[in-house]
């Protein structure tokens, strides 16, 4: 894939495999000349300005792929895993490749107005490129770029860390000094000034990425349920009305309608709501009504039920007296009923009989002398 970007004023184009899908780490443009050491220390560079052209630097190798990434101090690398909450130290390595002995003097081998920039994507994927850019404005080629990838488990999306860009190299040959750099660096790009030719001069360019890597959430499982159907019952008009009617919905899952069936081969409509239907029974019984719930699920429609039963009876059963206690005692226990003539009657009769009682007694008595 190629992109377009300007640059420091001049139209670049970006090698970018996978920019928007898999990642594939490249440098651009891959045909410039390049430079070799046949020792450590005897490097033939080139009699213009150019940058990271040397495939043998004693340091870091080919200079080509300049742009790497580490996590948490380990070795630089041109393709990282990240997981979720992870900060990549970006790495740009900035050598100019002048040449004093070719080009007549080292004042002849600075490098105008250097910029580096950055493209640190948003978009949310699971694999994706960053792409670093160094130019200047007498260099040869004027821009080069090239990427790092990075990839993960889930699709995530990078943020540049604000104020975490820094520019360490020795501008003076000698003294290594480190600057910080501006937010513009994933923007129009920031300016790191003059630059001489030669390793002595060279540097790394550091700035830091975080990794956002939602956790895929759980497969939502629908859940639905009829959870409680009340009515209020009149037993003396044998009326029923619905004061609560509730479901519960879930998981992608919603209610529909409701069927109500009262119990006496009658039922309702569908209805968005049962609360407030009336029905009224024509004959004493015990009714059980239950409301039928229906749910939208995907592109099915499912049910559950939930019910109540209720009991009439509008014929009061016939009322039986209480049994009282006799006051009056069996016939073995109950006395005459007498007045006061008879009181006196059975009185004389008594003492009659005692009188005739001891007549007897006395003549016996005088037999036996």
């Amino acid at each position: 894939m190629k992109i377009t970007r300007i640059v420091a004023g001049a139209v670049v184009t970006v090698m970018a495999l996978g920019v928007s899908g898999v990642a594939h780490a490249s440098y651009y443009p891959a045909d410039r000349p390049t430079y070799t050491c046949t020792t450590p220390t005897n490097c033939t560079g080139a009699d213009h300005v150019t940058f990271d052209s040397f495939t043998n630097n004693s340091v870091v190798g080919d200079e080509r792929p300049f742009l790497a990434g580490s996590l948490n101090g380990a070795n630089v690398q041109d393709r990282l895993k990240v997981k979720d909450g992870d900060v990549v130290t970006v790495r740009a390595y900035i050598h100019n490749n002048a040449d004093a002995s070719l080009m007549g003097g080292e004042d002849k081998t600075v490098a105008k107005n250097v910029k580096f920039s950055i493209i640190v994507p948003t978009a949310s994927q699971t694999d994706t490129n960053l792409i670093g850019f160094i130019s200047a404005s007498n260099a040869t080629p004027a821009t080069i770029n090239d990427t790092m990838s990075v990839y993960g488990d889930n699709a995530f999306t990078l943020e540049y860390v604000k104020g975490s860009a820094q520019w360490t190299h020795a501008a003076d040959g000698v003294h290594q000094t480190t600057v910080q750099l501006g937010d513009s660096i994933t923007s129009t790009g920031v300016s790191l000034g003059d630059i001489n030719g030669c390793f002595a001069y060279s540097g790394y360019l550091t700035l830091q990425v975080k990794v956002h890597m939602p956790t895929t959430p759980p497969p939502v499982t629908p859940a639905y349920k009829c959870d409680l159907l009340h009515v209020l019952a009149d037993n003396d008009t044998r009326k029923v009305t619905v004061d609560q009617f509730k479901t519960t919905a879930t998981g992608g899952a919603t209610f529909k309608n409701a069927v109500i069936d009262w119990g006496d081969k009658t039922n309702t409509n569908p209805l968005t709501t049962l609360v407030g239907q009336s029905h009224q029974y024509t004959a004493d019984g015990t009714y059980k009504i239950v409301a039928t719930a229906n749910f939208n699920v995907g592109n099915e429609v499912k049910t559950d039920a939930c019910s109540q039963t209720v009991t009439f009876s509008t014929t009061q059963p016939p009322v039986t007296p209480p049994v009282t206690p006799p006051t009056t005692p069996p016939a073995a226990q109950q006395l005459p009923n007498t007045g006061a003539g008879d009181v006196i009657g059975i009185f004389a009769g008594v003492v009659a009989a005692g009188t005739i009682g001891y007549r007897l007694f006395l003549s016996r008595k005088l037999v036996r002398r």
